[in-house]
C-alpha cells in the first residue's frame, strides 16, 4: 500500500489474468473482499480498478488450478 500517494492512497495487488478486463475485475474483488474481512477500512471508497499492461521477461506456467488464478 501507498499510503503516502497523492491525492488518495493506492493499493497495489498483482493479478495474473487472460484479459485486461478480467483483471481489472480481479483488482476489484480483490478489494471488495479484503474490506469484508477487514472492517475498518470501510470508511476507504474504491474510485477505480486500474491494471498497466507489463512486458514479462519471464516465462509463467499456464493458467489452471494454482493460487493466482
Amino acid at each position: 500500500m501507498h499510503a503516502q500517494a497523492l491525492p488518495y492512497p493506492v493499493v497495489g495487488v498483482f493479478v495474473r489474468a487472460s484479459t485486461l478486463v478480467k483483471a481489472e475485475a480481479e483488482a476489484e474483488a480483490v478489494w471488495l473482499r479484503t474490506v469484508a474481512i477487514h472492517p475498518f477500512l470501510e470508511s476507504w471508497e474504491l474510485l477505480r480498478s486500474e491494471v498497466p499492461l507489463l512486458a514479462l521477461d519471464v516465462e509463467l506456467p499456464p493458467s489452471g488450478g494454482g493460487p493466482l488464478d
